[in-house]
């Protein structure tokens, strides 16, 4: 029995711990042995692989770490694990061995300490680092160089799409990068929407879903939902996440008087009916590796309008399935053009109704398994 270990920042609602949720509800048990490591003990996952051995060695909890008054130990160890401690020296304290294959779930940190791994290892690449290098902003790694040595490590590089796959290969010299699309469970997903939710307003109804961070681009959304609302359109904004930027956007909101037109209904264990019920899904991120929520949105037959980032631009077949942006005056025109005019809003719908059928969750565990050593 082969044995596997992931290994992810923790298990919150983002968008790469969604993808490894989903993964490990489609592996076979009865041959694969799996554990999950965890740095922060934190996340709206964890019921979900409550059958899997999850380890959290560090304890390390939102409240523990994140939260104000005095200096925990683990505060400080944490502290101490993020921006004095060597990736060598965590590695050696807190990675189990025992595993055949070693897998870094998440690019940053995560990344770099399974790096120092003597094991089979292969690493998750979740997003462009190209057009959003934030594991060099944030100092994780300190140029490009650093990063590039780290993931030459590694046995295999998985990419989630064709355009990561591209900037890992030709930005990143990464010759042992490859791409498989992230998992997709069509059966639940459909099931799922049919849950009952309070019904929405009789407006045009936009849904987006993602993380509450300047990656997502909601900052430059919620002021176009306010031109539109000043040409007198009847529409409204639910946004499905959570995260950092909840005040500025909460502000934003204030700002343009959309307190009755924008909704942040924080992070949804099932955002499916929302999606499913929604106009309009929009992807107004600045980046993306390969967007999940646009993937499921196709699947449940909503209409698509996204800004042109290397993910969504291959979910949607380059415009095939959904409209695509260049900038974001472009994205306001494209959704009061869908809400004027329904002769055009059909077509997309149309459109997205063509690409509902494109996610073969079986053959992207083939590939799972055939990289992970398990094929």
């Amino acid at each position: 029995m082969k044995k596997i270990l992931f290994f992810i920042e923790s298990l919150s609602g983002g968008g790469a711990e969604k993808v490894l949720v989903t993964l490990l509800s489609q592996m076979n048990y009865d041959k694969y042995e799996v554990g999950v490591l965890a740095i922060s003990d934190v996340g709206v996952h964890k019921k979900e692989i409550e059958n899997i051995k999850l380890r959290n060695p560090l304890h390390f909890t939102y409240k523990t770490i994140c939260g104000r008054g005095k200096w925990t130990w683990q505060k400080i160890l944490y502290q101490l694990i993020y921006n004095y401690f060597p990736a060598w020296f965590v590695c050696r304290l807190f990675i189990p061995r025992g595993y055949d294959t070693y897998v870094a779930f998440v690019e940053g940190y995560c990344t770099k300490i399974l790096s120092f791994v003597k094991e089979r290892k292969v690493a998750w690449v979740h997003i462009d680092l190209k057009s959003f290098p934030w594991t060099i902003n944030k100092g994780i790694y300190g140029n490009i160089e650093e990063e590039r040595d780290v993931y030459n490590k590694y046995e295999k590089v998985v990419c989630v799409s064709r355009s990561v796959e591209d900037v890992m290969m030709n930005y990143y010299g990464i010759r042992t990068a490859t791409t498989i699309y992230n998992p997709l469970d069509t059966e639940e997903i459909q099931k799922k929407a049919m849950e009952e939710i309070d019904p929405m307003d009789p407006s045009f109804n936009l849904v987006s879903v993602g993380r509450l961070t300047k990656q997502k681009g909601y900052d430059l959304l919620i002021p176009i939902i306010g031109h539109l609302k000043g040409q007198r359109l009847d529409v409204r904004l639910y946004i499905l996440g959570e995260g950092e930027e909840r005040g500025h956007l909460e502000t934003l909101i204030a700002d343009h008087h959309l307190g009755d037109t924008v909704y942040l209904l924080g992070y949804k264990s099932n955002p499916y009916p929302y999606m499913k019920h929604a106009d309009l899904f929009v992807c107004s991120s600045r980046a993306e590796g390969y967007s999940l929520v646009v993937a499921e949105a196709l699947t449940l037959g909503t209409p698509v309008v996204s800004m042109r980032c290397s993910g969504p631009e291959e979910v949607l077949g380059k415009g095939k399935y959904g409209l695509l942006c260049d900038d974001y005056e472009q994205l306001e025109k494209e959704i009061a053009q869908l809400v004027m005019d329904r002769n055009r809003y059909e077509d997309v719908k149309h459109m997205a109704e063509g690409g509902k059928n494109r996610f073969d969750i079986e053959h992207t565990m083939s590939q799972v398994y055939t990289i992970i050593g398990c094929g």
